[in-house]
């Protein structure tokens, strides 16, 4: 790769380190922002849970008319489940992609990682914007391939 003049050698790799380095602090926020939350639809959760059980408006057993409340309760619950276990997956996979960008590994994951991460707005957005740019870099790229950043690389020696 061509230097520009007055730049030393090995700034651009020292670049590269402190951005990709930044970048997996920043995605294992954003995974413990996801993962918190995700404990947020344990409200809707037990909501749906007192409305499953007729406790939210004292129903006696003599009233037949529980459907709606069940189904309301019913869907509650469905939601809740669904939001937390999609927030749950979501905070693991941004904490791979910010372990993965440490070690420089499966560049293919963390860009698409990164274009899904665009779509959490407002921080998400800037977080996925700034690692696309960084991991088109072609130097970046070279990082990825080499296999020198990879832990165990080489066997350990034989004595």
């Amino acid at each position: 790769m061509e230097m520009k003049p007055g730049i030393p050698e090995g700034y651009q790799e020292q670049q590269d380190r402190e951005h990709l380095k930044l970048l997996s602090i920043l995605f294992y926020v954003m995974a413990g922002l996801s993962a918190l939350s995700g404990c947020f639809p344990f409200l809707y959760l037990g909501f749906g849970l007192v409305m499953l059980g007729g406790a939210a408006t004292g129903m006696k057993p003599e009233h037949e008319d529980r459907t709606g409340m069940l189904v309301a309760g019913g869907v509650m619950v469905g939601f809740a489940i669904f939001f937390v276990l999609f927030l749950l997956v979501q905070a693991y996979l941004l904490y791979r992609t910010g372990k993965n960008l440490t070690e420089r590994r499966h560049h293919t994951f963390c860009m698409v990682i990164a274009a899904i991460c665009c779509l959490n707005a407002p921080l998400g957005t800037a977080l996925g914007i700034f690692t696309i740019i960084v991991l088109q870099r072609p130097t970046v790229k070279l990082s990825f391939d080499a296999d020198f950043h990879r832990p165990f690389a080489t066997p350990p020696p034989r004595y």
